[in-house]
């Protein structure tokens, strides 16, 4: 009897585990409505209109300055005196003005522009390079009216910003044309 029951307890160990791995085995799962799907973009365009040029400023004393200039909807912006004793009177007529930039995309696409921290300007045409920088840089977007550091491509895939920043100017600074590149990029975001 012992031997019987032993036997009927594998027999039932054995089916216990095979009907587990059966069920197991047929329960499938399936997902009827996956997705896939592709986003094609123009390559986006950036053209300089007009660089950043603090125009011409009048060294009244030999103390360091510090000059804003602030992009806004007018062409050329607003410059301000922030530090020092120097004068942003334009001479000669050589008006501060704000950078423009165009950019091309695609039409209704948002994207972020990606600018230096510092702008660094070199005296041009005397043996002593002198040097100041230009940092605190800002943006004004046509496309959202304000300053930011992402505009919005407008039906025809276009927008335009303008560049600001504060120009450094150090105390005996020398006099002379002061010029230099840097590098801005846009990309979608």
């Amino acid at each position: 009897m012992k031997k019987n029951l032993l036997t009927l307890a594998t027999i039932l160990t054995i089916g216990f585990f095979t009907n587990s791995t059966v069920a197991q085995s047929t329960t499938k799962s399936e997902l009827t409505n996956a997705t896939a799907s592709a986003h094609l973009v123009q390559p986006m365009i950036l053209e300089e209109t007009n660089g950043l040029d603090f125009g011409t400023i009048l060294l009244t004393d030999k103390l360091a300055g510090k000059f804003l200039l602030t992009p806004d909807a007018s062409d050329d912006g607003v410059l301000t005196v922030t530090e020092g004793g120097n004068s942003a009177a334009s001479v000669g007529g050589h008006k501060a003005k704000v950078g423009l930039y165009t950019v091309k995309g695609s039409k209704h696409s948002g994207y972020a522009v990606t600018l230096p921290s510092t702008i660094t300007v070199n005296s041009t045409g005397s043996a002593n390079i002198d040097e100041m920088t230009i940092d605190n840089l800002k943006l004004y977007f046509s496309s959202t009216s304000k300053i930011d550091t992402a505009g919005k491509l407008d039906k025809k895939g276009d927008d335009t910003f303008k560049l600001g920043g504060t120009l450094n100017i150090g105390a005996d600074q020398g006099d002379g044309l002061y010029a230099g590149t840097f590098t801005i990029s846009v990309d979608y975001n």
